[in-house]
């Protein structure tokens, strides 16, 4: 969130970015993934939702991405949760077996839920 320009917004103290506004802003994974470690950085307890609204595909750069957002929110005991999933991208999820890794939900309701 260095510029200010960053698609992230707070609500209840969870950050939450929409993946589909980074993509619109044309914002490489590779640019996406730092600045969402920039954020989760400076929370003590980082509760981060990721929404895939509107996403219809994924690159292996952006799994790299998330795996490494992943990584960074759990060495600080924080939670992420992604959420509204399509039917293709949960089958990319699926097929590489990172829902073992990740906690996925319907919406973004049940984001919320999900964390503590």
């Amino acid at each position: 969130m260095s510029d200010g320009t960053f698609p992230v917004t707070i609500e209840e103290g969870i950050h939450i970015v929409k993946l589909a506004e980074c993509i619109l802003q044309n914002m490489p994974p590779e640019q996406i993934g730092p600045e969402i470690v920039q954020i989760i950085d400076k929370a003590t307890d980082p509760k981060l939702i990721i929404s895939f609204e509107e996403v219809e595909h994924l690159s292996s750069a952006s799994l790299g991405m998330l795996l490494m957002i992943n990584n960074s929110i759990l060495n600080r005991q924080g939670k992420l949760v992604l959420c509204c999933l399509n039917r293709r991208v949960q089958d990319l999820f699926d097929l590489t077996k990172l829902t073992m890794k990740f906690t996925i939900v319907r919406n973004m309701d049940e984001a919320f839920e999900a964390l503590p």
